[in-house]
């Protein structure tokens, strides 16, 4: 009974993937009658795919595992990454949809302000910036997307307690920031609380690593770790 209670929870938890992935074909195919416009439906293609790609930088068992986890261990976030990456999606507010060290990026590019969540190996992304050609080059100049990986790293680790341990008190932090005093404009009291913190020191770990990003190198006539703090109070 149990074995087969899981199958069956399996069974839809796929099946709701595949919905999904279907809802962004057709709101695509409406789009494409309306404006020629093939965009949703290969950003829905690729979030579906998404469930299932591997980091390069990382050996193969570590990729096998990390798949395996993806789709039990870290089931919650993920399932919630997909509603969030195709909603967005199927209601025209993706512009780009890129894959990058095992996680799919979803970007709304020409926004009001910058702000990202992750959920499992999904991140969106809202960002004032407009979109390089050379994504990779884009992400390793953007501070953000490189602390949103981060939080991926997180999930992978925390699994089913990411949502409440990291995702939640995350969010309150998001809602309650704001400029911190004597630093310069722009330092949210955001990343100065333990959850983004931690999402700093991950990230900083790998894209120093597989990338040579320095976290001391020059942003905005400061560094990276200015807005993007490593330690509470370096």
């Amino acid at each position: 009974m149990i074995f087969k209670g899981i199958m069956i929870y399996f069974c839809l938890y796929f099946l709701t993937l595949i919905g999904l992935f279907a809802c962004s074909l057709i709101s695509g195919a409406i789009r494409y009658a309306l404006r020629k416009d093939s965009k949703v439906i290969k950003n829905g293609f690729i979030i579906f795919l998404a469930n299932f790609i591997l980091d390069k930088n990382k050996g193969l068992f570590y990729r096998i595992i990390s798949l395996l986890l993806r789709h039990s261990w870290e089931m919650p976030q993920t399932l919630l990454g997909n509603v969030f990456s195709q909603f967005k999606n199927i209601i025209w507010q993706t512009d780009r949809v890129d894959l990058f060290g095992g996680v799919c990026f979803s970007i709304k590019y020409n926004h009001n302000h910058n702000s990202g969540i992750s959920l499992g190996n999904f991140i969106n992304i809202n960002t004032y910036n407009q979109g390089k050609d050379d994504f990779e080059k884009e992400i390793i100049s953007e501070p953000l997307f490189m602390h949103e990986y981060g939080h991926t790293i997180d999930s992978r680790l925390f699994g089913p307690l990411y949502l409440f341990v990291i995702g939640i008190p995350s969010l309150v932090s998001a809602i309650r920031a704001h400029q911190v005093e004597n630093q310069p404009q722009g330092v949210s009291s955001h990343y100065f609380s333990w959850c983004e913190r931690r999402a700093n020191r991950n990230a900083r770990e790998y894209f120093s690593k597989h990338f040579s990003v320095d976290w001391a190198s020059s942003y905005k006539g400061y560094t990276i770790e200015t807005f993007y703090r490593l330690v509470k109070n370096p």
